[in-house]
């Protein structure tokens, strides 16, 4: 475990540490702010002399500074109220796209839903069977959407090829791979993303599946 030295210069506390050796974070998973909170969860920290939000300085150092005084650190996540910091979930929005990303990805009447991977993959998989309607009606968010999952503009690019769901009988034939091929190679067959595949091979993804004999 790496151990943070503490500076003396004013601004660069722990807590600044922390988000530096922090900022090339690879995993996709919410990274919790593991210091202090505001009333509403999230973090925030000492620098320069005020008390500042931990998700904020966190997009800076990653994306730069703000457009604009305006312009939010927004989670693509949605889970900022629970200290998430991860820097990949990090972007500068204005007001405007911050709530709306709020709506289309909590639905209506429900504040604080959230698709998650497993959920978008079935939503793909009934794209062919059912109106954008049905499946919102099924999931409790807007047609609006589906509709953005559909052609790309939500968890499409980069986040389309982390959340496809994996069968069982690939995740076999992936571990039958290793030591063949590697994770990149193994990523691009299956079209996900490298670091999947490195949690398959390392038991930190899909640990047991069906059909799958256990060495002892």
């Amino acid at each position: 475990m790496t151990m943070l030295k503490i500076s003396n210069r004013r601004g660069q506390g722990r807590g600044f540490l922390w988000l530096q050796a922090h900022i090339d974070y690879r995993y996709d998973d919410c990274l919790k702010w593991p210091f202090s909170r505001d009333t509403h969860g999230y973090g925030q920290l000492g620098h320069e002399g005020k008390v500042i939000k931990a998700h904020r300085k966190m997009c800076e150092l990653k994306n730069g500074r703000a457009p604009t005084p305006a312009h939010e650190a927004a989670h693509s996540c949605g889970r900022g109220h629970q200290a998430c910091i991860n820097p990949n979930h990090l972007f500068w929005k204005t007001r405007g796209e911050n709530q709306q990303d709020r709506t289309d990805n909590y639905g209506r009447g429900t504040p604080r839903y959230k698709l998650t991977e497993d959920d978008v993959a079935v939503i793909r998989s009934l794209f062919s069977s059912e109106t954008n309607l049905a499946i919102a009606k099924r999931f409790d968010v807007t047609p609006g959407t589906i509709s953005k999952i559909k052609n790309g503009k939500h968890w499409g690019d980069s986040r389309k090829r982390l959340y496809i769901h994996l069968r069982d009988d690939q995740i076999r034939e992936i571990r039958s791979l290793f030591g063949q091929k590697t994770a990149r190679e193994i990523a691009d067959l299956y079209g996900v993303q490298q670091h999947k595949v490195e949690r398959i091979k390392y038991g930190r993804a899909h640990a047991f599946v069906s059909g799958e004999v256990m060495k002892p």
